[in-house]
């Protein structure tokens, strides 16, 4: 089986959304935004932001996140292609 590659656009439903919301969102892990970075999709995650590979849980649930990682920023789950760093997806909770 092939893993799929990540990209810079993934567009999940709203169902996996709130799965996702529930695996892999961790208030306690909740990062502020750097100075002059907005929080959306296309944006580069500034390297002061610490990402976390996908858990297997929220890989398991959605294998399409399988090569991603995350970060919570401003209450806000971003999903984040690791090869460039730039934001795939934002789940709001």
């Amino acid at each position: 089986m092939t893993q799929a590659s990540p990209s810079d656009s993934l567009l999940l439903s709203s169902t996996q959304q709130k799965t996702e919301w529930k695996d892999l969102s961790m208030p306690s892990l909740n990062q502020g935004a750097p100075s002059g970075f907005a929080v959306k999709v296309g944006a580069t995650v500034p390297k002061s932001v610490t990402t976390a590979p996908v858990n297997t849980k929220a890989a398991e649930a959605v294998p399409a996140l399988k090569p991603y990682r995350f970060a919570t920023v401003q209450k806000k789950l971003i999903i984040v292609n690791p090869l460039d760093h730039k934001i795939a997806e934002v789940i709001t909770g």
